[in-house]
């Protein structure tokens, strides 16, 4: 079965990610791009239902990220680690390290 991702983020993935994505999840998979502020976790499952997802990249708030997982609509979840590095003048620059499967998020609030 051909893997569809999608990755709902803003910043256009590196030849180094699209490598790694091919590796994993085979040669022929299919990655699509859609950079979208999502107001909730319906709208995030309705884009993997509507373009018929498989994978799921995204950059998402915890509480949305938690609810998309927690649904169990999609799997698997996944998210880029960059690494940062800091320059003298303050700036920092983000470099591809690995790909990870988002398990779990759990988050706690307490009202103040």
């Amino acid at each position: 079965m051909k893997e569809v991702i999608l990755r709902l983020t803003r910043h256009p993935a590196s030849e180094e990610q699209l490598a790694e994505l091919k590796r994993i999840f085979g040669s022929n998979a299919e990655i699509l791009q859609i950079s979208e502020t999502v107001p909730d976790a319906d709208r995030v499952l309705e884009l993997v239902e509507e373009h018929s997802a498989t994978v799921l990249e995204a950059v998402l708030p915890l509480p949305i990220l938690s609810e998309v997982i927690n649904s169990q609509k999609v799997s698997p979840v996944i998210r880029a680690v960059m690494d940062r590095e800091l320059k003298e003048d303050g700036t920092a620059t983000f470099s591809f390290s690995h790909y990870e499967k988002v398990k779990k998020v759990e988050v706690q609030t307490v009202r103040l």
